[in-house]
């Protein structure tokens, strides 16, 4: 499963948001954070680590573009009726790209 951080626009209309999206094998996007992305780093990796995740935000959002919420949803609803589906945590974390 791939990765990025996209700006999506919201089912009901209401504006957009950034949130991380996830993808299948085939480069559909079938999931996505519960919750906007929220961008934290440990006081271990500090405030460099912190600058790179915001940096790849912005990467991510200007060169991907917005994506609809409302297409996420159909393609996760298509992705469990199949019994593919994956139960995603809200939050951020992992490795940018695959996990």
């Amino acid at each position: 499963m791939t990765w990025n951080y996209r700006m999506v626009r919201r089912a009901d209309g209401s504006g957009f948001a950034l949130f991380e999206v996830f993808y299948n094998d085939a480069g559909g996007a079938t999931a996505m954070s519960a919750r906007p992305a929220t961008l934290d780093v440990t006081a271990e990796e500090g405030p460099e680590r912190l600058i790179r995740e915001i940096e790849l935000a912005l990467e991510d959002a200007r060169t991907l573009g917005v994506i609809d919420e409302a297409a996420i949803l159909a393609n996760a609803k298509a992705r469990d009726a199949d019994g593919t589906g994956v139960q995603l945590d809200s939050g951020t974390g992992g490795a940018h790209g695959t996990e």
